[in-house]
């Protein structure tokens, strides 16, 4: 057989097909998405109830630049939209009361109901001001019977529970859907809380001491929530599920200690939102042994595409470079730059025609070049420091691999590689440990078993009588699809994965 060259497996770029990235117009990731984009545009058309939507994605991706720039270029629907603010409910004030307003009016309703307020104080007519009101909020019955319930209050001298009569949760001063992005979720800040007051030894809570939660924050809009959080504490997605479902979000604390006034209970608010899952796939699959019942009812799903293909999308993929670089601020790179980062890209999915999007993987190189480019005072990033700050990375992450091959050098570990044995192959086996990215390689020979399996039969130490084999379980993870091998000529064969062997 042929040798086979180590340049055979790299991809082949012309660098007359390159030019600075300074000249190419930048395209995030997000825009590299067909399947997400799809699937956020539907999502968008939807009004009028709480549509799910799960996103399958990669360790690294960056959820919530790419749902924030899908949902900004998607112009959906923004009929849900509404401030929400509570006031006292002046037939009972230990339930406060929410009213929905017209979005972006609520700053201006609160202004509007405290000069209605000094007006009906000091016995002037405020007809006027009441059916500016009304008018502004559509004539919604709810504000109508609580400005009657207003007026008839002070027309009888009594007294507010708190000078705070209206506690304004959600304002939308620009009138756009918003976006939330949840982190560090817990029940407070997921779902919101009541504050409470102590005075005197009492404890006590109003209105004003309503704290909305991101779940209130993001209604008429969009919340975005990564399911390793729900994962982790499940209670709260079952709380949230229960919310959808219903169409509308109590007050309850998770801890019952916590409720220090069980008689004051606010009014449950109504919920209408898009929620949108993310994670990687075995998050996915853990969510779905968590919830099957919501694992089927989610009809909306799309993929987060973590490759591209040379031959069709290379332009794109060099435009995607450019917004990285834009991104960070980089020096700019030459055509022989860009082709070492190709290559790059190309070795990251262990594929020639493939380049990978990993967006972790190529800013920090692009990065690390950059800062060497600086370092040599160049004024443009070339192939030189590309290599160069691969030799860097390298160096610092390979000491097991040096310590591996240290073995090898002192003789400690013994192959043979002259001569014939049936059924045997020494090779080298490819081997990840857990806490490093580098990849190592260990020196093992296969020897075919009675029950036609390979196995991996280990290597020979120096002064050691016989094989010193790995151990239970390792050959399970080193089978071979050959099922007879027969070599009279030596063959080098080097790949990315599987077996790098000399064959005898």
């Amino acid at each position: 057989m042929a040798e086979l060259k180590s340049e055979q497996l790299k991809p082949a770029f012309a660098i007359d097909r390159f030019v600075p990235l300074s000249e190419l117009e930048p395209i995030p990731f997000a825009a590299l998405q067909p399947r997400a984009i799809s699937g956020i545009k539907r999502l968008a058309s939807f009004d009028g109830d709480c549509p799910v939507m799960l996103i399958n994605g990669f360790p690294g991706a960056d959820y919530e630049q790419v749902c924030r720039l899908l949902i900004a270029d998607t112009h959906g629907k923004d009929g849900d939209l509404f401030d929400l603010c509570y006031t006292e409910n002046l037939n009972n004030p230990y339930k406060p009361i929410w009213l929905r307003l017209q979005p972006g009016t609520g700053v201006e309703f609160c202004e509007m109901v405290g000069e209605l307020l000094r007006l009906m104080g000091h016995h002037l007519d405020a007809e006027r001001l009441v059916t500016r009101i009304i008018r502004k909020q559509n004539n919604d019955p709810k504000i109508v019977d609580f400005l009657s319930d207003l007026a008839a209050h002070v027309a009888q001298g009594l007294a507010f529970q708190h000078p705070v009569l209206i506690n304004l949760l959600i304002h939308h001063e620009a009138q756009q859907a918003p976006v939330i992005y949840g982190r560090d979720l817990n029940w407070d800040t997921l779902f919101g809380s009541i504050n409470y007051q102590t005075e005197q030894g009492s404890v006590y809570a109003n209105q004003h001491l309503l704290e909305p939660g991101l779940m209130r924050e993001a209604n008429g809009g969009y919340l975005i929530l990564q399911l390793d959080e729900l994962l982790d504490q499940p209670h709260l997605w079952f709380k949230l599920k229960n919310a959808i479902f219903k169409g509308e979000l109590d007050w309850n604390a998770y801890q019952e200690g916590k409720t220090l006034t069980p008689f004051f209970t606010p009014e449950a608010t109504p919920i209408r939102l898009k929620l949108i899952l993310v994670g990687d796939r075995l998050e996915v699959a853990e969510f779905q042994m968590l919830d099957r019942d919501m694992s089927e009812r989610i009809f909306l799903r799309a993929d987060l595409v973590s490759e591209v293909e040379i031959d069709d999308e290379l332009p794109d993929f060099l435009g995607y470079l450019a917004w990285i670089r834009q991104r960070w601020s980089l020096l700019d790179f030459t055509p022989a730059a860009q082709a070492a980062l190709c290559r790059h890209a190309s070795r990251l999915c262990d594929h020639q025609e493939w380049l990978s999007l990993s967006e972790v993987q190529l800013t920090a190189l692009m990065r690390l070049a950059d800062s060497l480019a600086r370092e040599f005072e160049a004024e443009i990033i070339d192939h030189d420091h590309i290599v160069h700050a691969l030799a860097e990375q390298d160096y610092r992450l390979n000491y097991l691999v040096e310590q591996s091959d240290q073995g090898v050098i002192d003789g400690q570990i013994l192959l043979q590689t002259e001569g014939e044995e049936i059924g045997q192959i020494n090779g080298l086996s490819v081997i990840q440990v857990a806490g490093t990215p580098m990849t190592l390689g260990n020196l093992c020979a296969y020897r075919h078993c009675s029950f036609g399996r390979w196995r991996c039969g280990g290597y020979r130490t120096q002064g050691g009588a016989g094989w010193s084999y790995p151990r239970q379980g390792d050959d399970d993870h080193s089978r071979l699809s050959l099922q007879q091998v027969w070599c009279r000529e030596p063959l080098a064969a080097v790949g990315q994965s599987g077996i790098r062997a000399v064959l005898s």
